[in-house]
């Protein structure tokens, strides 16, 4: 919803533009919740056939049919195609064209789909040290070059790495330490007022608080999870919210 609202209507508060912030929330939340489950799925360990073929039936379908409706009517060059059809239309040189720019994060997505099906076919267990490494790799790139915020794969996933290494804790010894510490009272809206504050972009400028944006919605999915009781954490499962989630891809594409 926050992504839809992000191209769909202006959102200014006291004359400031908030579009692009509300957008990095949405992602935010997006790419994590994504690399959490997609993880969890990985330590499942699913043949390495089953796991593409879900993933891919999942996205290419619905997306290579709206790309067809769109290039009915707006025809793009070969070049342009290609990078759509097989998701690397984010990565320099970017074609990302309207109306179809928006694409750009599922092109992320499914690069982050293959990089899982690659270790689930070399060797599982290397997701232990690896996605917490690219985690600290990619922010570190982000800091020395001062991206707050990107639509290149090697600036933006660590939003999908902080969810993947939350399943990752979640399947650990520590996660019982960490989870009395998620369960405290007003643990849920602090780390909401952080993510707000991390996911703020400046106009112009950089919010340093941008490079921790990963780690903080990370952290905020963990605290629902950790305490369900509160109304924040029950509300995304009241019926109009579940609906919502469920045709989500759809109304994405």
């Amino acid at each position: 919803l926050a992504v839809l609202w992000t191209h769909l209507c202006p959102l200014r508060v006291g004359g400031t533009p908030l579009n692009e912030s509300l957008g990095l929330l949405g992602l935010a939340l997006f790419f994590s919740l994504s690399g959490y489950l997609l993880t969890g799925q990985l330590l499942k360990r699913p043949t390495v056939s089953s796991f593409v073929a879900r993933r891919l039936l999942r996205v290419v379908p619905a997306a290579w049919i709206c790309l067809a409706v769109v290039w009915t009517f707006k025809p793009e060059s070969l070049e342009t195609a290609l990078s759509y059809l097989f998701f690397y239309a984010n990565l320099p040189p970017q074609r990302l064209v309207p109306p179809t720019d928006h694409f750009w994060s599922l092109c992320l997505e499914v690069q982050f789909y293959m990089l899982a099906a690659l270790l689930l076919w070399l060797r599982v267990k290397a997701i232990w040290w690896l996605f917490p490494a690219l985690l600290l790799a990619t922010t570190a790139l982000r800091i020395s070059q001062e991206v707050t915020a990107s639509s290149i794969t090697w600036f933006r996933c660590d939003d999908l790495l902080a969810g993947a290494c939350l399943a990752l804790l979640m399947h650990s010894r520590h996660w019982a330490v960490a989870r009395d510490m998620l369960a405290r009272a007003g643990m849920v809206p602090l780390l909401l007022v952080a993510l707000l504050a991390c996911s703020f972009l400046p106009h112009p400028g950089l919010n340093p608080l941008g490079f921790v944006r990963p780690y903080v919605a990370a952290a905020f999915v963990a605290s629902l999870l950790a305490q369900p009781g509160p109304r924040l954490s029950r509300l995304p499962g009241r019926p109009v919210f579940s609906y919502i989630a469920t045709v989500s891809y759809a109304l994405y594409i």
